[in-house]
Order: structure tokens, then C-alpha cells, then sequence
């Protein structure tokens, strides 16, 4: 592999001065035009036991609104704040796609050029995907659960290379599978190419030039800057903080930011400006294009869903939305908005597994308000009316499905069933391959799509965000 090492030292040199972005307005008028805001966030908090939340609203090319809402440690009582550093989980994964698209735009990277031309010694299924497919989450690749691992930042390549052929569920483009390993090996990529650790490679063209200053991967920089503790505890119980905290260099291009609500909204406001953040030019125009773009369906949530370079999109009452959430042990987070708009959020909470959407929604809904819009588009639809399956029908879907969890498809009762943790839940076929189930507790029915084998096709089950492929036959 031909290195670059002119390019790394230029690289690591490369800081654009960032202005900030223009502060909110005065508190009274936030407090009038935010309420719902507000009101969300003390919901969420109680409900969840989230004992802190930092809320950061963008419209146009300022802030908003920026409040922190509840404590950053239930053990000092300190308050929350925007500033404060947490871990952001997979927000990190469109920063990883920036980084990426701004190498491929200056001709060190290509997205249709198989990623083992850039990290050399891959298993060769691994070697062959292609980097595009890794940033749309559409390679075949099995996902990694992350939290511990190593602070080896030489392990981001010397893991890369243990991995082998068999972590390749599925051929390249054949289903959406979201998978922390896409982003590990797209990242690689991006360091190989440069010459430049990545942790480096990213702050000096990324986080630098966007004016994150305190943005980081490495813990013991973390710790010098103000920081939010993380949180965790079983339903009902009270929040407790988190020792020690999770890390992963592994696959460090998947998640594990360190960032704030305040710096991350500077990242979110270039996309929604055509990549420019207080008056600077921080991600080329053509970079920011590439990611606004949705590359694949993702046919197992609602019917809009869909995902791009580090981004999902959906259309929510009428609106078009890209957005992408993260969790990591004690954090939850997520960043939305809306490109044609121009209006976003960033949250973060200081407990994990929670959904941040109800603020965000909120805090949308408030910000279009605030410039004459109101959100009255149709909610998301339900799924369609239930098909008629043959009994021949229904044995093209039975069988042991495994990935990122294990179910099983059987045929009862002149219908389906869907087994999973020791539960059985009838599946309601809508055709096209798509089916219906209900979990417990959940609000809604969940869809799932199951493709049978045919020819050299593989058989597998879409449901969620993962794929399973097909590895037995009905009552193996």
C-alpha cells in the first residue's frame, strides 16, 4: 500500500480558525418559545430516571436554544450543562462518514474501491467490500456489541486483521445490517490511507476546522475539560454513576466520542449549511451533498426509513429528517434535523438505553413554530392490511434465522410464528415478504422482512436494524 506521508504531516498542521456560533437569545424568550421543550425534557427525565439532559437547538446558521436540564452528577448535585463533555455512543459514525468523503473528495479515498486496497492483511471477503458499502451499513458484515475492549490505539489495525472470512454474513449490497465493524474498518481506511492514527487524522480535519475543541476519543484528554458523569441502574431503580467508563479503540470510528451538546451542534449546523459553521468552511460542500444522500432502504422499520453515509432518513409528518442516535455504557444521545429547514437538535442524556427522540421531536416541533411553521402532516402510517399466505407459501419462510440474535420461523395453526426469548409471537404476513409482530409492551407493531432462498440466494430475516441470515430449515 503506497502511504502518504507528506499528506499526514500536512494533515495534522491543517487548523482553520472557527468563529462560534452566535449564542442564544435571552432565557425569558427561550422559556416562552421552548416550552415544549421543557415540558419534554421533565417528562423524560422523570419517566426514565435520567438525572441530566443538555439540549442545544440550531436554526438556520445559530443557536436557538441551549439549556441543561437536570443534574451532571447525582453524587455532587452539579448542575447540567451544554459545555459539559459525555459520550456521544454512535453520533460518532456520521463524523467517522465526514471524515471519510472529505479524503475520497481529495482523491485519497474512493467509496466504489474495495477497502483492502487501503488496510492491507484483511481476510479476503473482508478485503473485498467495498468502503461505500461500510458507510451505508450495507456490507454483509455481522455486528460488534462495543463498550470494553483495549486503549491500544494500534489495535484499530491489528484487530481489523484477526477478523475473519466468517464475520461476512452476507455478499456486499445485499441487505441493510447495521454493524459497529462497517465504521471500524471504514475509519482504518481513512488512517491507512493518511499515515495518521485516527484519532489524530480526525481532529486535525474534522473537529479542528469545526471549532471542537474539546471533542476526543482518548479518556485522559476527556477528563481535563468539565465532564458529565454517566449513569445506569435497572427500570425503577435510582441512577447511579458508572465506573469505569466504556472504551473500545478497537472500533473507536463507530462510537466512543467524547463531545458536548454545544460541540457536536457545531457539526450539525455545517450539514444543515452547505458544511459551513460560523463563517468558515469546515467540510466541503460536495462532502456534505454525498452524506444528505440516502443509499438504502431499511425495509424492517417504518415504510421512510432509509440510510445514507452515517445518517438516517425518515419523513416525519411530511418533513424529511436525517438524524442517527448513539448509547454507550451511562450516555444516551442523539443529533436530528431537517436539511430543507435548516432547523435541528442535539441532545444528550447522562443515563443509558434511553430514547432521546420525544425531545428532539419536541424541540423541532418548537423551532419550525418559532418560524411559522406547524408541524400538521400526517403522522407515520400504520403497516398495511393483512394477506392471505398457502400453506406452500408459508414453508419458504420457516426456519432458524442468526445474527445479532437468534429467532425462529414455524408454521402453526394455519399461520406463523416468530420464537424469540423463550417467547412466541404470531406474525402477520402484509406480502411483498413483509410480515407484522407485536412485541410485549411495544406501542406499535414492529415489520420485519423475510427473504427465502431461491437459486444461490441466501435466505434471511430483516427485523430491526440487523440481518439474519437463514441457518437452518424449520425444526433443525
Amino acid at each position: 500500500m503506497t502511504r502518504h506521508p507528506t499528506f499526514a504531516r500536512l494533515a495534522l498542521c491543517l487548523v482553520i480558525p472557527a468563529a462560534s456560533l452566535a449564542w442564544p437569545r435571552p432565557v425569558s424568550a427561550q422559556d416562552t418559545a421552548y416550552a415544549g421543550v421543557q415540558r419534554a425534557a421533565a417528562e423524560l427525565m422523570r419517566t426514565s430516571g435520567t438525572p441530566g439532559v443538555a439540549v442545544v437547538v440550531v436554526r438556520g446558521d445559530r443557536v436557538d436554544f441551549a439549556r441543561g436540564f437536570g443534574v451532571a452528577d447525582v453524587e455532587t448535585g452539579a448542575p447540567m450543562r451544554t459545555d459539559l463533555l459525555a459520550q456521544i455512543g454512535s453520533v460518532t459514525k456520521p463524523m467517522t462518514a465526514a471524515l471519510v468523503l472529505t479524503l475520497a473528495h481529495e482523491g485519497r479515498l474512493d467509496a466504489g474501491v474495495p477497502v483492502g486496497r487501503y488496510v492491507q492483511g484483511l481476510a479476503p471477503r473482508l478485503a473485498g467490500i467495498p468502503l461505500g458499502r461500510l458507510l451505508s451499513q450495507s456490507s454483509g458484515l455481522a455486528e460488534m456489541p462495543g463498550d470494553d475492549g483495549t486503549r491500544e490505539e494500534s489495535q484499530l489495525l491489528a484487530f481489523a486483521r484477526t477478523l475473519g472470512d466468517t464475520i461476512a454474513m452476507l455478499p456486499p449490497g445485499t441487505s441493510f445490517s447495521y454493524s459497529n465493524l462497517n465504521f471500524s474498518l471504514a475509519g482504518l481506511a481513512a488512517q491507512q490511507a493518511a499515515d495518521t492514527p485516527f484519532a489524530d487524522l480526525l481532529d486535525a480535519r474534522l473537529l479542528q476546522p469545526l471549532g471542537m475543541r474539546r471533542t476526543t476519543f482518548r479518556p485522559m484528554l476527556a477528563m481535563t475539560w468539565p465532564r458529565a458523569a454517566g449513569h445506569a441502574g435497572r427500570p425503577g431503580e435510582a441512577a447511579t454513576v458508572v465506573r469505569p467508563l466504556a472504551d473500545d479503540s478497537r472500533i473507536w470510528p463507530a462510537g466512543y466520542l467524547f463531545s458536548s451538546a454545544d460541540e457536536v451542534a457545531r457539526f450539525m449546523a455545517a450539514l444543515m449549511n452547505g458544511g459551513r459553521v460560523g463563517g468558515v468552511q469546515a467540510i466541503p460542500a460536495a462532502v456534505v451533498d454525498s452524506m444528505l444522500r440516502p443509499r438504502v432502504h431499511v425495509p424492517s422499520m417504518r415504510d421512510s426509513l432509509r440510510y445514507g453515509y452515517g445518517l438516517f432518513f425518515d419523513v416525519q409528518r411530511g418533513r424529511e429528517n436525517a438524524w442517527h442516535a448513539g448509547t454507550l455504557r451511562g450516555y444516551s444521545a442523539v443529533m436530528r434535523f431537517l436539511p430543507v429547514e435548516r432547523v435541528g437538535v442535539v441532545v444528550i442524556g447522562n443515563r443509558d438505553g434511553v430514547r432521546m427522540d420525544r425531545i428532539a421531536e419536541a424541540a423541532i416541533a418548537d423551532a419550525l413554530r418559532a418560524s411559522g411553521i406547524d408541524l400538521d402532516g400526517p403522522a407515520q402510517p400504520e403497516p398495511g392490511p393483512a394477506v392471505a399466505l398457502s400453506r406452500a407459501e408459508m414453508a419458504r419462510y420457516t426456519g432458524r434465522y442468526a445474527g445479532r440474535f437468534t429467532a425462529q420461523v414455524v408454521a402453526r395453526d394455519g399461520g406463523l410464528v416468530l420464537r424469540r426469548l423463550n417467547q412466541e409471537l404470531p406474525l402477520v404476513p402484509l406480502g411483498n415478504h413483509r410480515f407484522t409482530v407485536q412485541s410485549p409492551g411495544a406501542p406499535r407493531r414492529d415489520v420485519l422482512v423475510i427473504i427465502p432462498p431461491e437459486g444461490d440466494r441466501i435466505g434471511y430475516m430483516q427485523m430491526w436494524l440487523w440481518t439474519l441470515p437463514r441457518v437452518a430449515d424449520a425444526g433443525r
